[in-house]
């Protein structure tokens, strides 16, 4: 850190104190006259944070992205199969203690794998893992996963030799495919899909609104569902049987009744999830639509949520960020969240911009960093 960002800090780390708990606070007219309300420095890189009041008195946190680029040529992106121009298609993210690891739908360029980004430098690493189903894989195979093409949605990766995963399809039916990371074979073999039973049973929607996010701490499984046929998004609890290939899980009823919608943006969805324990089980669920971060710890039942604004390497707006992956790491006290371009109408792009160009218009995904500690510091709390 800068000395210049040393001064910073020490000259509005008691404001961020006092605003603890409540980003809607009211604010001086002063600080309002301009959008450089509060830096906050985040972490070691060059990654900051801004205080935005919104106009309904809701305060939104700001925070620029980086390009998820190919460590081979930092200057290109990675290569299409074809002509469609779709990208990655990030809908998922974990972080292992060592690496960030994410994961793709149906649509992207590489569907069916899981990738590897360098924390550090934000850029994706050789190999790519191919997702294999295997003669020794138990469970109901869904048939696009035989086909290399189905609709992966979260993820999350266990830092055991070898490492575990664990990944969401969504749009195929409802299951969660867990398997181990050959480094050698620079594979993702299956052992097992688990078929999804709910108690109770969602109420019938849109098949591409199902699951979403998933967090495994030790046996205990977390989902999230983003939205039922009613339009109410679901949080989802089970637990994992070494032997089975079917997990039951139960709804979590949470306490969203006094959630208030963000103005212009779109529905209340759930959709990226994950885990820590700090003392208590921490879960962090990004709300896509509503550019949102919700925590919930379950031991008190207690909800907290922030807005977020988010912005292009250009430090401009962006029109359709779609954040889908989440990953947290406790130790580094680092949040990351990473974008799953909409490759149908067109809105990811700069908001002042009529057509997407540079690497938006190649369906780049962008990664963003934020310090955990000031997320939850700055957090307002539902009652």
């Amino acid at each position: 850190m800068t000395s210049f960002e040393t001064i910073l800090e020490d000259i509005f780390r008691p404001i961020v104190s006092r605003l603890s708990g409540s980003l809607s606070s009211s604010l001086s007219p002063k600080l309002r006259s301009t959008r450089k309300l509060l830096w906050l420095p985040a972490v070691t890189v060059s990654v900051w944070l801004l205080l935005v009041p919104s106009v309904n008195g809701q305060s939104s946190l700001s925070t620029q992205g980086t390009w998820i680029l190919d460590s081979e040529e930092a200057d290109q992106v990675i290569p299409h199969p074809d002509s469609r121009e779709r990208g990655l298609q990030t809908s998922g993210l974990s972080y292992d203690g060592d690496y960030l690891w994410s994961i793709g739908d149906q649509r992207s360029s590489i569907p069916a794998t899981i990738i590897r980004i360098d924390p550090k430098t934000r850029l994706v690493l050789k190999p790519y893992y191919s997702i294999r189903v295997t003669k020794e894989s138990l469970g109901e195979i869904p048939s696009r996963l035989l086909r290399g093409n189905p609709d992966f949605e979260g993820l999350a990766v266990i830092n055991e030799r070898p490492r575990r995963f664990f990944a969401v399809i969504e749009s195929d039916g409802c299951y969660v495919v867990e398997g181990i990371l050959d480094d050698v074979r620079a594979e993702a073999q299956v052992t097992r899909v688990l078929s999804i039973r709910f108690e109770p049973e969602p109420v019938s929607g849109d098949i591409n609104s199902r699951l979403e996010g998933i967090a495994v701490h030790d046996t205990e499984v977390w989902l999230a569902y983003e939205r039922d046929g009613q339009g109410v998004p679901l949080l989802y609890r089970g637990h994992l049987s070494p032997t089975s290939v079917e997990l039951t899980i139960k709804r979590v009823a949470l306490p969203l009744e006094n959630l208030p919608e963000r103005e212009n943006k779109g529905r209340v969805n759930f959709n990226g999830l994950d885990s820590l324990y700090d003392g208590s089980l921490l879960l962090a669920i990004v709300l896509r639509d509503q550019e949102r971060l919700i925590f919930y710890r379950p031991e008190t039942n207690a909800v907290s949520f922030v807005d977020l604004d988010f912005r292009s390497p250009d430090d401009l707006p962006i029109k359709w960020t779609s954040p889908e992956g989440i990953a947290l790491d406790s130790e580094g006290d680092r949040l990351w969240l990473i974008s799953d371009p909409d490759s149908q109408r067109g809105n990811y792009r700069h908001d002042h911009e009529s057509e997407a160009t540079g690497f938006f218009r190649t369906m780049v995904p962008l990664l963003f960093e934020l310090r955990l500690s000031d997320l939850l510091r700055l957090a307002t709390e539902l009652y």
